[in-house]
């Protein structure tokens, strides 16, 4: 084969190189398209030497192939052990016999690549496997790509993600989507229905873990949901993250659009009524009741169907055949559906379920940046400002009973305050529960005083054995690397009092926090003790000397110096 090859080489020469490139850029450009008209997109301004990489990929992997058709072909010659060799005549009929099957294969493989072998191989190897991620940029371009991908999908653009940036007031980040291909000018976009409903309930995720078909988990938004590839500007674009948008811990308006659809949908099963029972009633603990007797009722309405279509006495058990629904079965769901909505909606104000999950979402993500960088006040800020906004004008009966002293108010320097409102907003049934809860509200005491100290008290005991400089030195670092780890919030009390690091030159050191631990029974007392110790090393004790007695008769003497908080009495009649 390698003689054949080189004579076809030096037959060939120049024309095969050029023929070649120009055959990869054929066959990627149909090849491409192929994949774009799979998806209803017809791009013809795609970077075009994009069509050649493809088409170089679609030779490899297609002569690859061939050639082990060949080898196996070779390997079956072998094994019959002809030793007579094949003649000149007889090598050429087999070479165009090859052209011809390749000619017949080509193009059924070519459909067959572009449809199920191209999107699974990455962008940089001349594939175009999508990546799925949200895009990083200028907040006002994110924005409007958001309300592009709305336009074009039917949906509404509130309803798709949109967030800042970790710490920057300068980047947004958007929808979850599917990138399928990008470069310096433009990129280009899909939004499926499966990531949509991914990133909007927290449901539909459980549902499509459990193998729920796509189908019976409908919205309002979903219904007439549109799958349009957009191509936009990446001027304004810094970059993605892979890290996906992740639907509020509550219960949302579209959970309840979703668990009717699989409530009035046979497609669920006793399996989907179950994760919607289990779901409504984890994060609606206090509407569950009434939510279940809207399920428990159904359940038992399509039983009773389901005993009706079936024989008293069949003669043998036959498994149930799945079918699709008729049209006459997908308007009754359909209507059926709309019901169970509207017994729901009468449970809940979804307008509150609305701005429950958009608060809850956003504390969720402060609390979560908080605690890898720290307090953020101007989030804070942000975060109760649009609250206030929101109580305000949506739920004007319950924003007149919030309390002047709040935990809005109140509590924006605790170091747990995002936090401690996601708890506010969790499982929360109407404006006036979350305004009651900011009420009571107490502020935080912080970590456990008594837990803490003990930790010390044992630490100290057990190092403080030799009272010199360096062991002084070690035992401080020793403290404060516990209070650090356990009470970092309360450093008020325990750093800036400075005593536990300054105090190691004291000789009483050792003495002195073991009195502040024992006799202190909070983080103010324990502070008030190191305070007082790091005065008196300030101002070191010094004997008094004798006051002359320059009065006559009087039996009481002066008052000595204060630092001991002892006296000096001068005995009577003493000159």
């Amino acid at each position: 084969m390698s003689n054949h090859f080189e004579k076809y080489l030096e037959k060939i020469g120049v024309r095969y190189v050029l023929g070649l490139g120009t055959l990869s850029y054929i066959l990627g450009t149909a090849v491409f398209n192929i994949y774009l008209r799979s998806l209803g997109v017809y791009e013809f301004n795609l970077l075009q030497l994009r069509y050649m990489f493809v088409g170089i990929l679609f030779e490899l992997i297609t002569f690859g192939l061939v050639f082990l058709i060949f080898i196996l072909w070779r390997l079956v010659l072998y094994t019959q052990k002809k030793k007579k060799k094949p003649t000149k005549r007889q090598r050429e009929l087999f070479w165009r016999r090859i052209e011809m099957i390749m000619l017949v294969f080509i193009l059924p493989w070519m459909f067959v690549y572009a449809r199920y072998v191209l999107p699974t191989i990455p962008s940089g190897f001349g594939g175009a496997k999508p990546i799925i991620a949200r895009l990083v940029g200028d907040p006002q371009e994110i924005q409007r790509i958001n309300e592009l991908i709305a336009y074009e999908t039917n949906l509404q653009p509130e309803k798709l993600p949109f967030e800042m940036a970790p710490g920057r007031t300068d980047l947004a980040i958007g929808a979850n989507v599917l990138i399928l291909d990008q470069n310096r000018d433009r990129l280009f976009l899909l939004l499926t229905k499966e990531l949509y409903l991914s990133s909007t309930s927290r449901l539909a995720q459980q549902l499509q873990q459990a193998g729920s078909s796509i189908a019976s988990l409908q919205t309002g938004d979903t219904k007439d949901f549109k799958i349009k590839p957009l191509i936009v500007n990446s001027d304004k674009i810094v970059s993605f993250t892979t890290t996906l948008y992740e639907p509020p811990e509550v219960l949302t308006r579209d959970d309840i659009e979703i668990a009717a659809s699989v409530i009035a949908s046979a497609e669920g099963g006793e399996e989907g009524t179950r994760i919607v029972s289990d779901f409504i009633e984890q994060k609606a603990p206090e509407s569950a009741s009434r939510v279940l007797q809207v399920v428990q009722k159904r359940i038992e309405e399509q039983k009773e169907a389901a005993a009706a279509q079936t024989p008293s006495t069949p003669s043998s058990p036959v498994p149930p055949v799945k079918t699709d629904p008729t049209p006459e079965e997908l308007v009754e769901q359909e209507k059926e559906k709309e019901e169970i909505v509207q017994e729901f909606e009468q449970i809940f104000n979804t307008t509150f379920l609305d701005f429950r999950a958009e608060i809850f979402g956003k504390a969720s993500n402060l609390c979560g940046y908080e605690r890898q960088k720290g307090k953020d006040s101007d989030a804070r800020l942000d975060l109760v400002r649009e609250i206030s906004r929101r109580l305000r004008a949506d739920f004007p009966e319950a924003w007149d009973n919030l309390a002047e002293q709040n935990y809005l108010a109140d509590g924006q320097s605790e170091e747990a305050f995002s936090c401690n409102l996601v708890t506010v907003f969790q499982g929360a049934e109407d404006a006036q529960m979350i305004v009651q809860r900011l009420n009571q509200h107490e502020l935080s005491r912080g970590p456990d005083f008594q837990e803490i100290r003990n930790e010390a008290l044992s630490k100290l005991l057990k190092s403080a054995q030799t009272n010199n400089e360096a062991n002084r030195k070690y035992v401080s670092q020793l403290l404060i690397q516990h209070f650090n780890q356990k009470a970092r919030q309360m450093s008020e009390y325990w750093n800036t009092t400075r005593y536990l690091y300054e105090g190691r030159n004291d000789e009483q050191y050792f003495d002195r926090i073991q009195e502040a631990l024992t006799q202190s029974e909070s983080w103010e007392e324990f502070g008030a003790s190191l305070t007082l110790f790091y005065q008196a090393m300030q101002e070191p004790e010094v004997p008094a000397e004798e006051p002359e007695d320059t009065s006559e008769g009087d039996d009481s003497g002066e008052e000595g110096f204060t630092g001991t908080g002892s006296t000096v009495d001068n005995p009577p009649g003493d000159e």
